[in-house]
């Protein structure tokens, strides 16, 4: 119901990049809706400056803490 008010009212403008598949490709985007927590993914690269920045984060950690999780236990939420 909460998700079906926030498509209605904001379109779901306010996405977090949450996670992306490694090692496949097209290379999957996933976001999560800060207001309704919808969860959403796609093939467009994130455009934010700061889902950006995430994401070469991620890119530059050692592979080691990328098979054990795909996203940072603190970004979660």
């Amino acid at each position: 119901m909460i998700q079906r008010i926030c498509k209605k009212l904001t379109k779901h403008r306010w996405l977090k990049l949450w996670a992306y598949s490694e090692g496949l490709e097209p290379t999957e985007y996933h976001y999560k809706c800060r207001i309704c927590r919808g969860a959403f993914w796609s093939y467009d690269a994130p455009t934010r400056q700061k889902d950006i920045k995430r994401l070469e984060a991620w890119r530059s950690e050692p592979d080691s803490y990328k098979n054990n999780s795909p996203t940072k236990p603190s970004e979660w939420y």
